[in-house]
């Protein structure tokens, strides 16, 4: 399941000609952000992360929303965690997650290591 599916990461802007969608990027609006050679591979969406958006390279992986019920919030995810590793790797922006998460088997288990305030945890999360 996609965990994402029905949020929008962006609202239309009053003097946009395009329709609202799921991008923030211009020239991007109404089209997903997943695409098909990514719809194979695992993304923080379908694992119920929202990540901050990435206006700008090298986005620190900041976690926005944990969707209720999605192996994240299972796992014990909370907005404002920053997620530091992807299976033991470091990772420092959200591409880099999105990167280590893609290229992942569906069926992994997925560990995540997070900084909370000053504490470091590492989080197991069931990709089924």
């Amino acid at each position: 399941k996609d965990w994402f599916g029905e949020v929008f990461r962006a609202e239309e802007k009053a003097t946009s000609p395009e329709p609202a969608g799921d991008s923030i990027l211009p020239g991007m609006a109404g089209k997903p952000t997943e695409s098909p050679e990514l719809a194979t591979g695992l993304t923080p969406e379908k694992l119920g992360i929202l990540l901050i958006p990435q206006i700008v390279p090298q986005v620190p992986a900041y976690v926005e929303y944990v969707f209720p019920g999605s192996p994240a919030e299972k796992a014990g995810i909370k907005p404002d965690d920053l997620i530091v590793t992807v299976q033991g790797k470091i990772v420092r922006t959200c591409e880099e997650v999105r990167k280590h998460l893609q290229g992942l088997p569906k069926d992994s288990k997925i560990i995540l290591g997070i900084q909370r305030g000053e504490g470091f945890l590492e989080l197991e999360l069931d990709s089924q």
